[in-house]
């Protein structure tokens, strides 16, 4: 997985599912201390994570720590045609 442009940046990622069974959460971690905004993806490969969370996610929210920043979507298979 790719997830920032820089080549300073250390992140992570996790998928968690905490109680309904039809929703789970994915979140991203990285050492930046900017604020994510949506924008059209370029013809490169970046651009297009926020654009697929936006899109697919029940909420979608951003918290800022001293070490950097998390981005979190709760995903849900409601209205998807996928069966809990």
């Amino acid at each position: 997985m790719k997830h920032t442009g820089s080549t300073c940046c250390s992140s992570w990622a996790s998928l968690q599912r905490l109680g309904d069974p039809c929703e789970v959460t994915v979140a991203v971690a990285d050492l930046g201390c900017g604020s994510p905004r949506l924008h059209a993806p370029d013809d490169d490969e970046g651009g297009r994570g926020l654009q697929l969370v936006d899109r697919v996610r029940v909420a979608w929210g951003t918290s800022h720590h001293d070490d950097g920043k998390l981005v979190r979507g709760r995903i849900g298979c409601a209205g998807t045609g996928f069966a809990c």
